[in-house]
């Protein structure tokens, strides 16, 4: 046998490895069970969060603790910004909000409400948190804005039907000014 042929052989059970933890993952049930039927769905949210004592730990690294005690509250209709140093925990609140994560203790309420008995589909259409790295795709700034209806009967609509939302969303967050700015904005049609 010859070395290119062993190389070859290696990557191939090197992948056949790789594609079985792949597919371990991808069949992995949920313990937060997304579409359970068993789990409160609030349907009518005022939009209040607070975290109630929460305490977290990074799943990565145990052995620290980025939330201890913490318990801001953001009113509804309120924009609230996280801002502190580096590390203190600001990605950790929107994933315990995200349900991303669930905290070592306290709570995470939504209109009084601890999340952890919600239904998270229903939760996750709830709110619009934006992360400090938001990932854009490949597409125009319109149909990334677009992306936020999934869910909702805009899902599937014409182009023409959810614009005005888009449009509406583009300027709440001030970045309708921006969009034109770019050599891009002829993506957009019709704005």
């Amino acid at each position: 046998m010859t070395r290119d042929f062993l190389t070859k052989i290696k990557a191939f059970w090197l992948a056949v490895a790789v594609a079985g933890k792949i597919l371990n993952a991808i069949e992995c049930i949920s313990a937060q069970d997304p579409g359970s039927e068993k789990r409160v769905k609030l349907d009518n949210v005022e939009g209040i969060v607070e975290l109630r004592n929460v305490k977290h730990i990074h799943p990565s690294r145990l052995e620290v603790c980025v939330l201890d005690d913490a318990s801001p509250v953001v009113p509804a209709g309120k924009t609230a910004a996280l801002v502190s140093a580096l590390g203190s925990g600001k990605s950790p609140i929107i994933g315990l909000i995200e349900r991303f994560y669930e905290p070592v203790g306290g709570q995470v309420l939504l209109d009084g409400h601890d999340i952890s008995t919600s239904n998270l589909r229903c939760l996750r259409r709830q709110r619009s948190p934006i992360h400090q790295e938001p990932v854009l795709f490949n597409i125009s700034i319109f149909e990334n804005i677009g992306h936020g209806l999934i869910g909702t009967s805009y899902e599937n609509a014409s182009r023409e039907s959810p614009m005005k939302l888009i449009v509406k969303a583009a300027n709440k967050a001030n970045v309708r000014d921006f969009i034109f700015s770019t050599p891009q904005r002829i993506r957009d049609v019709g704005w």
